[in-house]
């Protein structure tokens, strides 16, 4: 992987290589692919499009801010697979499409590091004082959705969910000053409350433990495009999305001009925090997605940079992200700094090396932003 800024004169003949060769790829791109998510989904024929996608939530609106091609893919009547993992947010899933439309299946299942048999343990942040903390001075989630419009809507930190304790944790620190939450939270219960009543404990106290099934791509997600291809389906669309803040948790289409039996549209993957890993399990060798995307917020600078050159293997390069990941910068910003300085495979890298990956990643055209939007000249088949 080279780091900028570069020490020898063959690192800077290839860096120059490897711009030309983005530039060209992206004049490929020109045209359809360039649409924003909605019109470019809207002008595919509905008949030859799939989602696929991972981290479906509720499929309503949602706490944070966000353009969710999901649902949008249902309305427009695509083949769609939905995967969620949290039990109850699966639930209300499966109370949004009911009567469930046939062209819709969903799955209570997450995308793991690697394919697993064996269930694995998902934390999540209970708001159902099944910790038994409802009445606490520092612990009590209703805290949370007090601090909402109207005082009883849906927290963020009730639509996360992660295979990894410490990324729940890291949200902690949202709270570590909050004693206008903690007065408004007052206000809400009906009881005096400390001004430190959310700081450090409120998240750490209520997390929960449940088994989730691994889905596993490869070996479910491919039979069924040979399937599809056999009965005369085209496109699939890939919508990876297993966090709740992020999200357009993933999405994409390819227009059905371009389309050929069992091809990923698109993928879009919001995993909190393992967006990386559940796109590097993807079988891209066997179905090539038209459009990825992710979100980057919780990715260190240099695994944002490594799953870049990972993508870009495989004939991706970055489109414009929306307007609405714009408005959330200085929440991507934040997150990444966090990151960086404490958590992660990185975290033992130096914070000189974390800036140098996040300039040659902004130098290549790949900025690190909420929601990233990826698009492929071409697609493989299965």
């Amino acid at each position: 992987m080279l780091l900028w800024p570069y020490n020898t004169t063959e690192q800077q003949r290839v860096e120059t290589a490897w711009l030309a060769e983005a530039v060209s790829r992206k004049k490929k791109l020109k045209g359809h692919r360039a649409f924003a998510m909605s019109p470019w989904m809207a002008a595919l024929d509905p008949a030859a499009s799939s989602l696929f996608q991972i981290g479906a939530n509720k499929h309503e609106s949602t706490s944070y801010i966000n353009t969710e091609p999901g649902p949008l893919a249902v309305h427009h009547g695509w083949k769609s697979t939905l995967l969620e993992p949290i039990p109850d947010i699966f639930k209300q899933l499966q109370r949004t499409y009911t009567p469930q439309p046939p062209n819709v299946e969903l799955v209570n299942a997450a995308v793991c590091d690697q394919c697993a048999a064996a269930p694995l343990k998902m934390w999540s942040v209970d708001m159902s004082n099944a910790t038994g903390n409802w009445g606490s001075n520092d612990s009590d989630a209703r805290c949370l959705t007090a601090n909402t419009p109207g005082g009883n809507g849906s927290h963020f930190v009730s639509e996360i969910a992660s295979l990894s304790k410490s990324h729940l944790l890291r949200h902690n620190r949202y709270f570590a000053v909050g004693p206008n939450q903690c007065a408004q939270c007052s206000k809400v219960l009906g009881r005096p409350l400390p001004n430190n009543c959310m700081r450090q404990a409120v998240i750490a106290n209520n997390l929960v433990t449940f088994p989730v099934r691994c889905y596993c791509a490869e070996t479910e997600l491919v039979p069924q495009l040979r399937h599809a291809q056999r009965g005369g389906a085209a496109a699939l669309s890939l919508l990876v999305r297993a966090s709740r803040e992020i999200n357009e948790r993933g999405h994409g289409c390819v227009r059905a001009s371009h389309a050929q039996n069992n091809r990923v549209a698109c993928e879009a993957v919001d995993a909190e925090g393992h967006d990386d890993a559940a796109l590097y399990q993807f079988p891209f060798a066997l179905v090539r997605p038209a459009r990825v995307v992710f979100e980057s917020t919780h990715l260190t600078s240099l695994r944002f940079l490594r799953l870049a050159e990972f993508l870009r293997s495989y004939g991706y390069e970055m489109l414009s992200v929306d307007a609405s990941s714009v408005s959330r910068q200085k929440h991507a910003d934040l997150l990444r700094r966090c990151n960086t300085r404490d958590h992660g495979p990185e975290r033992d890298a130096s914070v000189e090396s974390q800036r140098a990956a996040r300039l040659l990643a902004r130098k290549r055209g790949w900025h690190q932003d909420a929601w990233i939007v990826l698009a492929g000249a071409s697609q493989a088949v299965v």
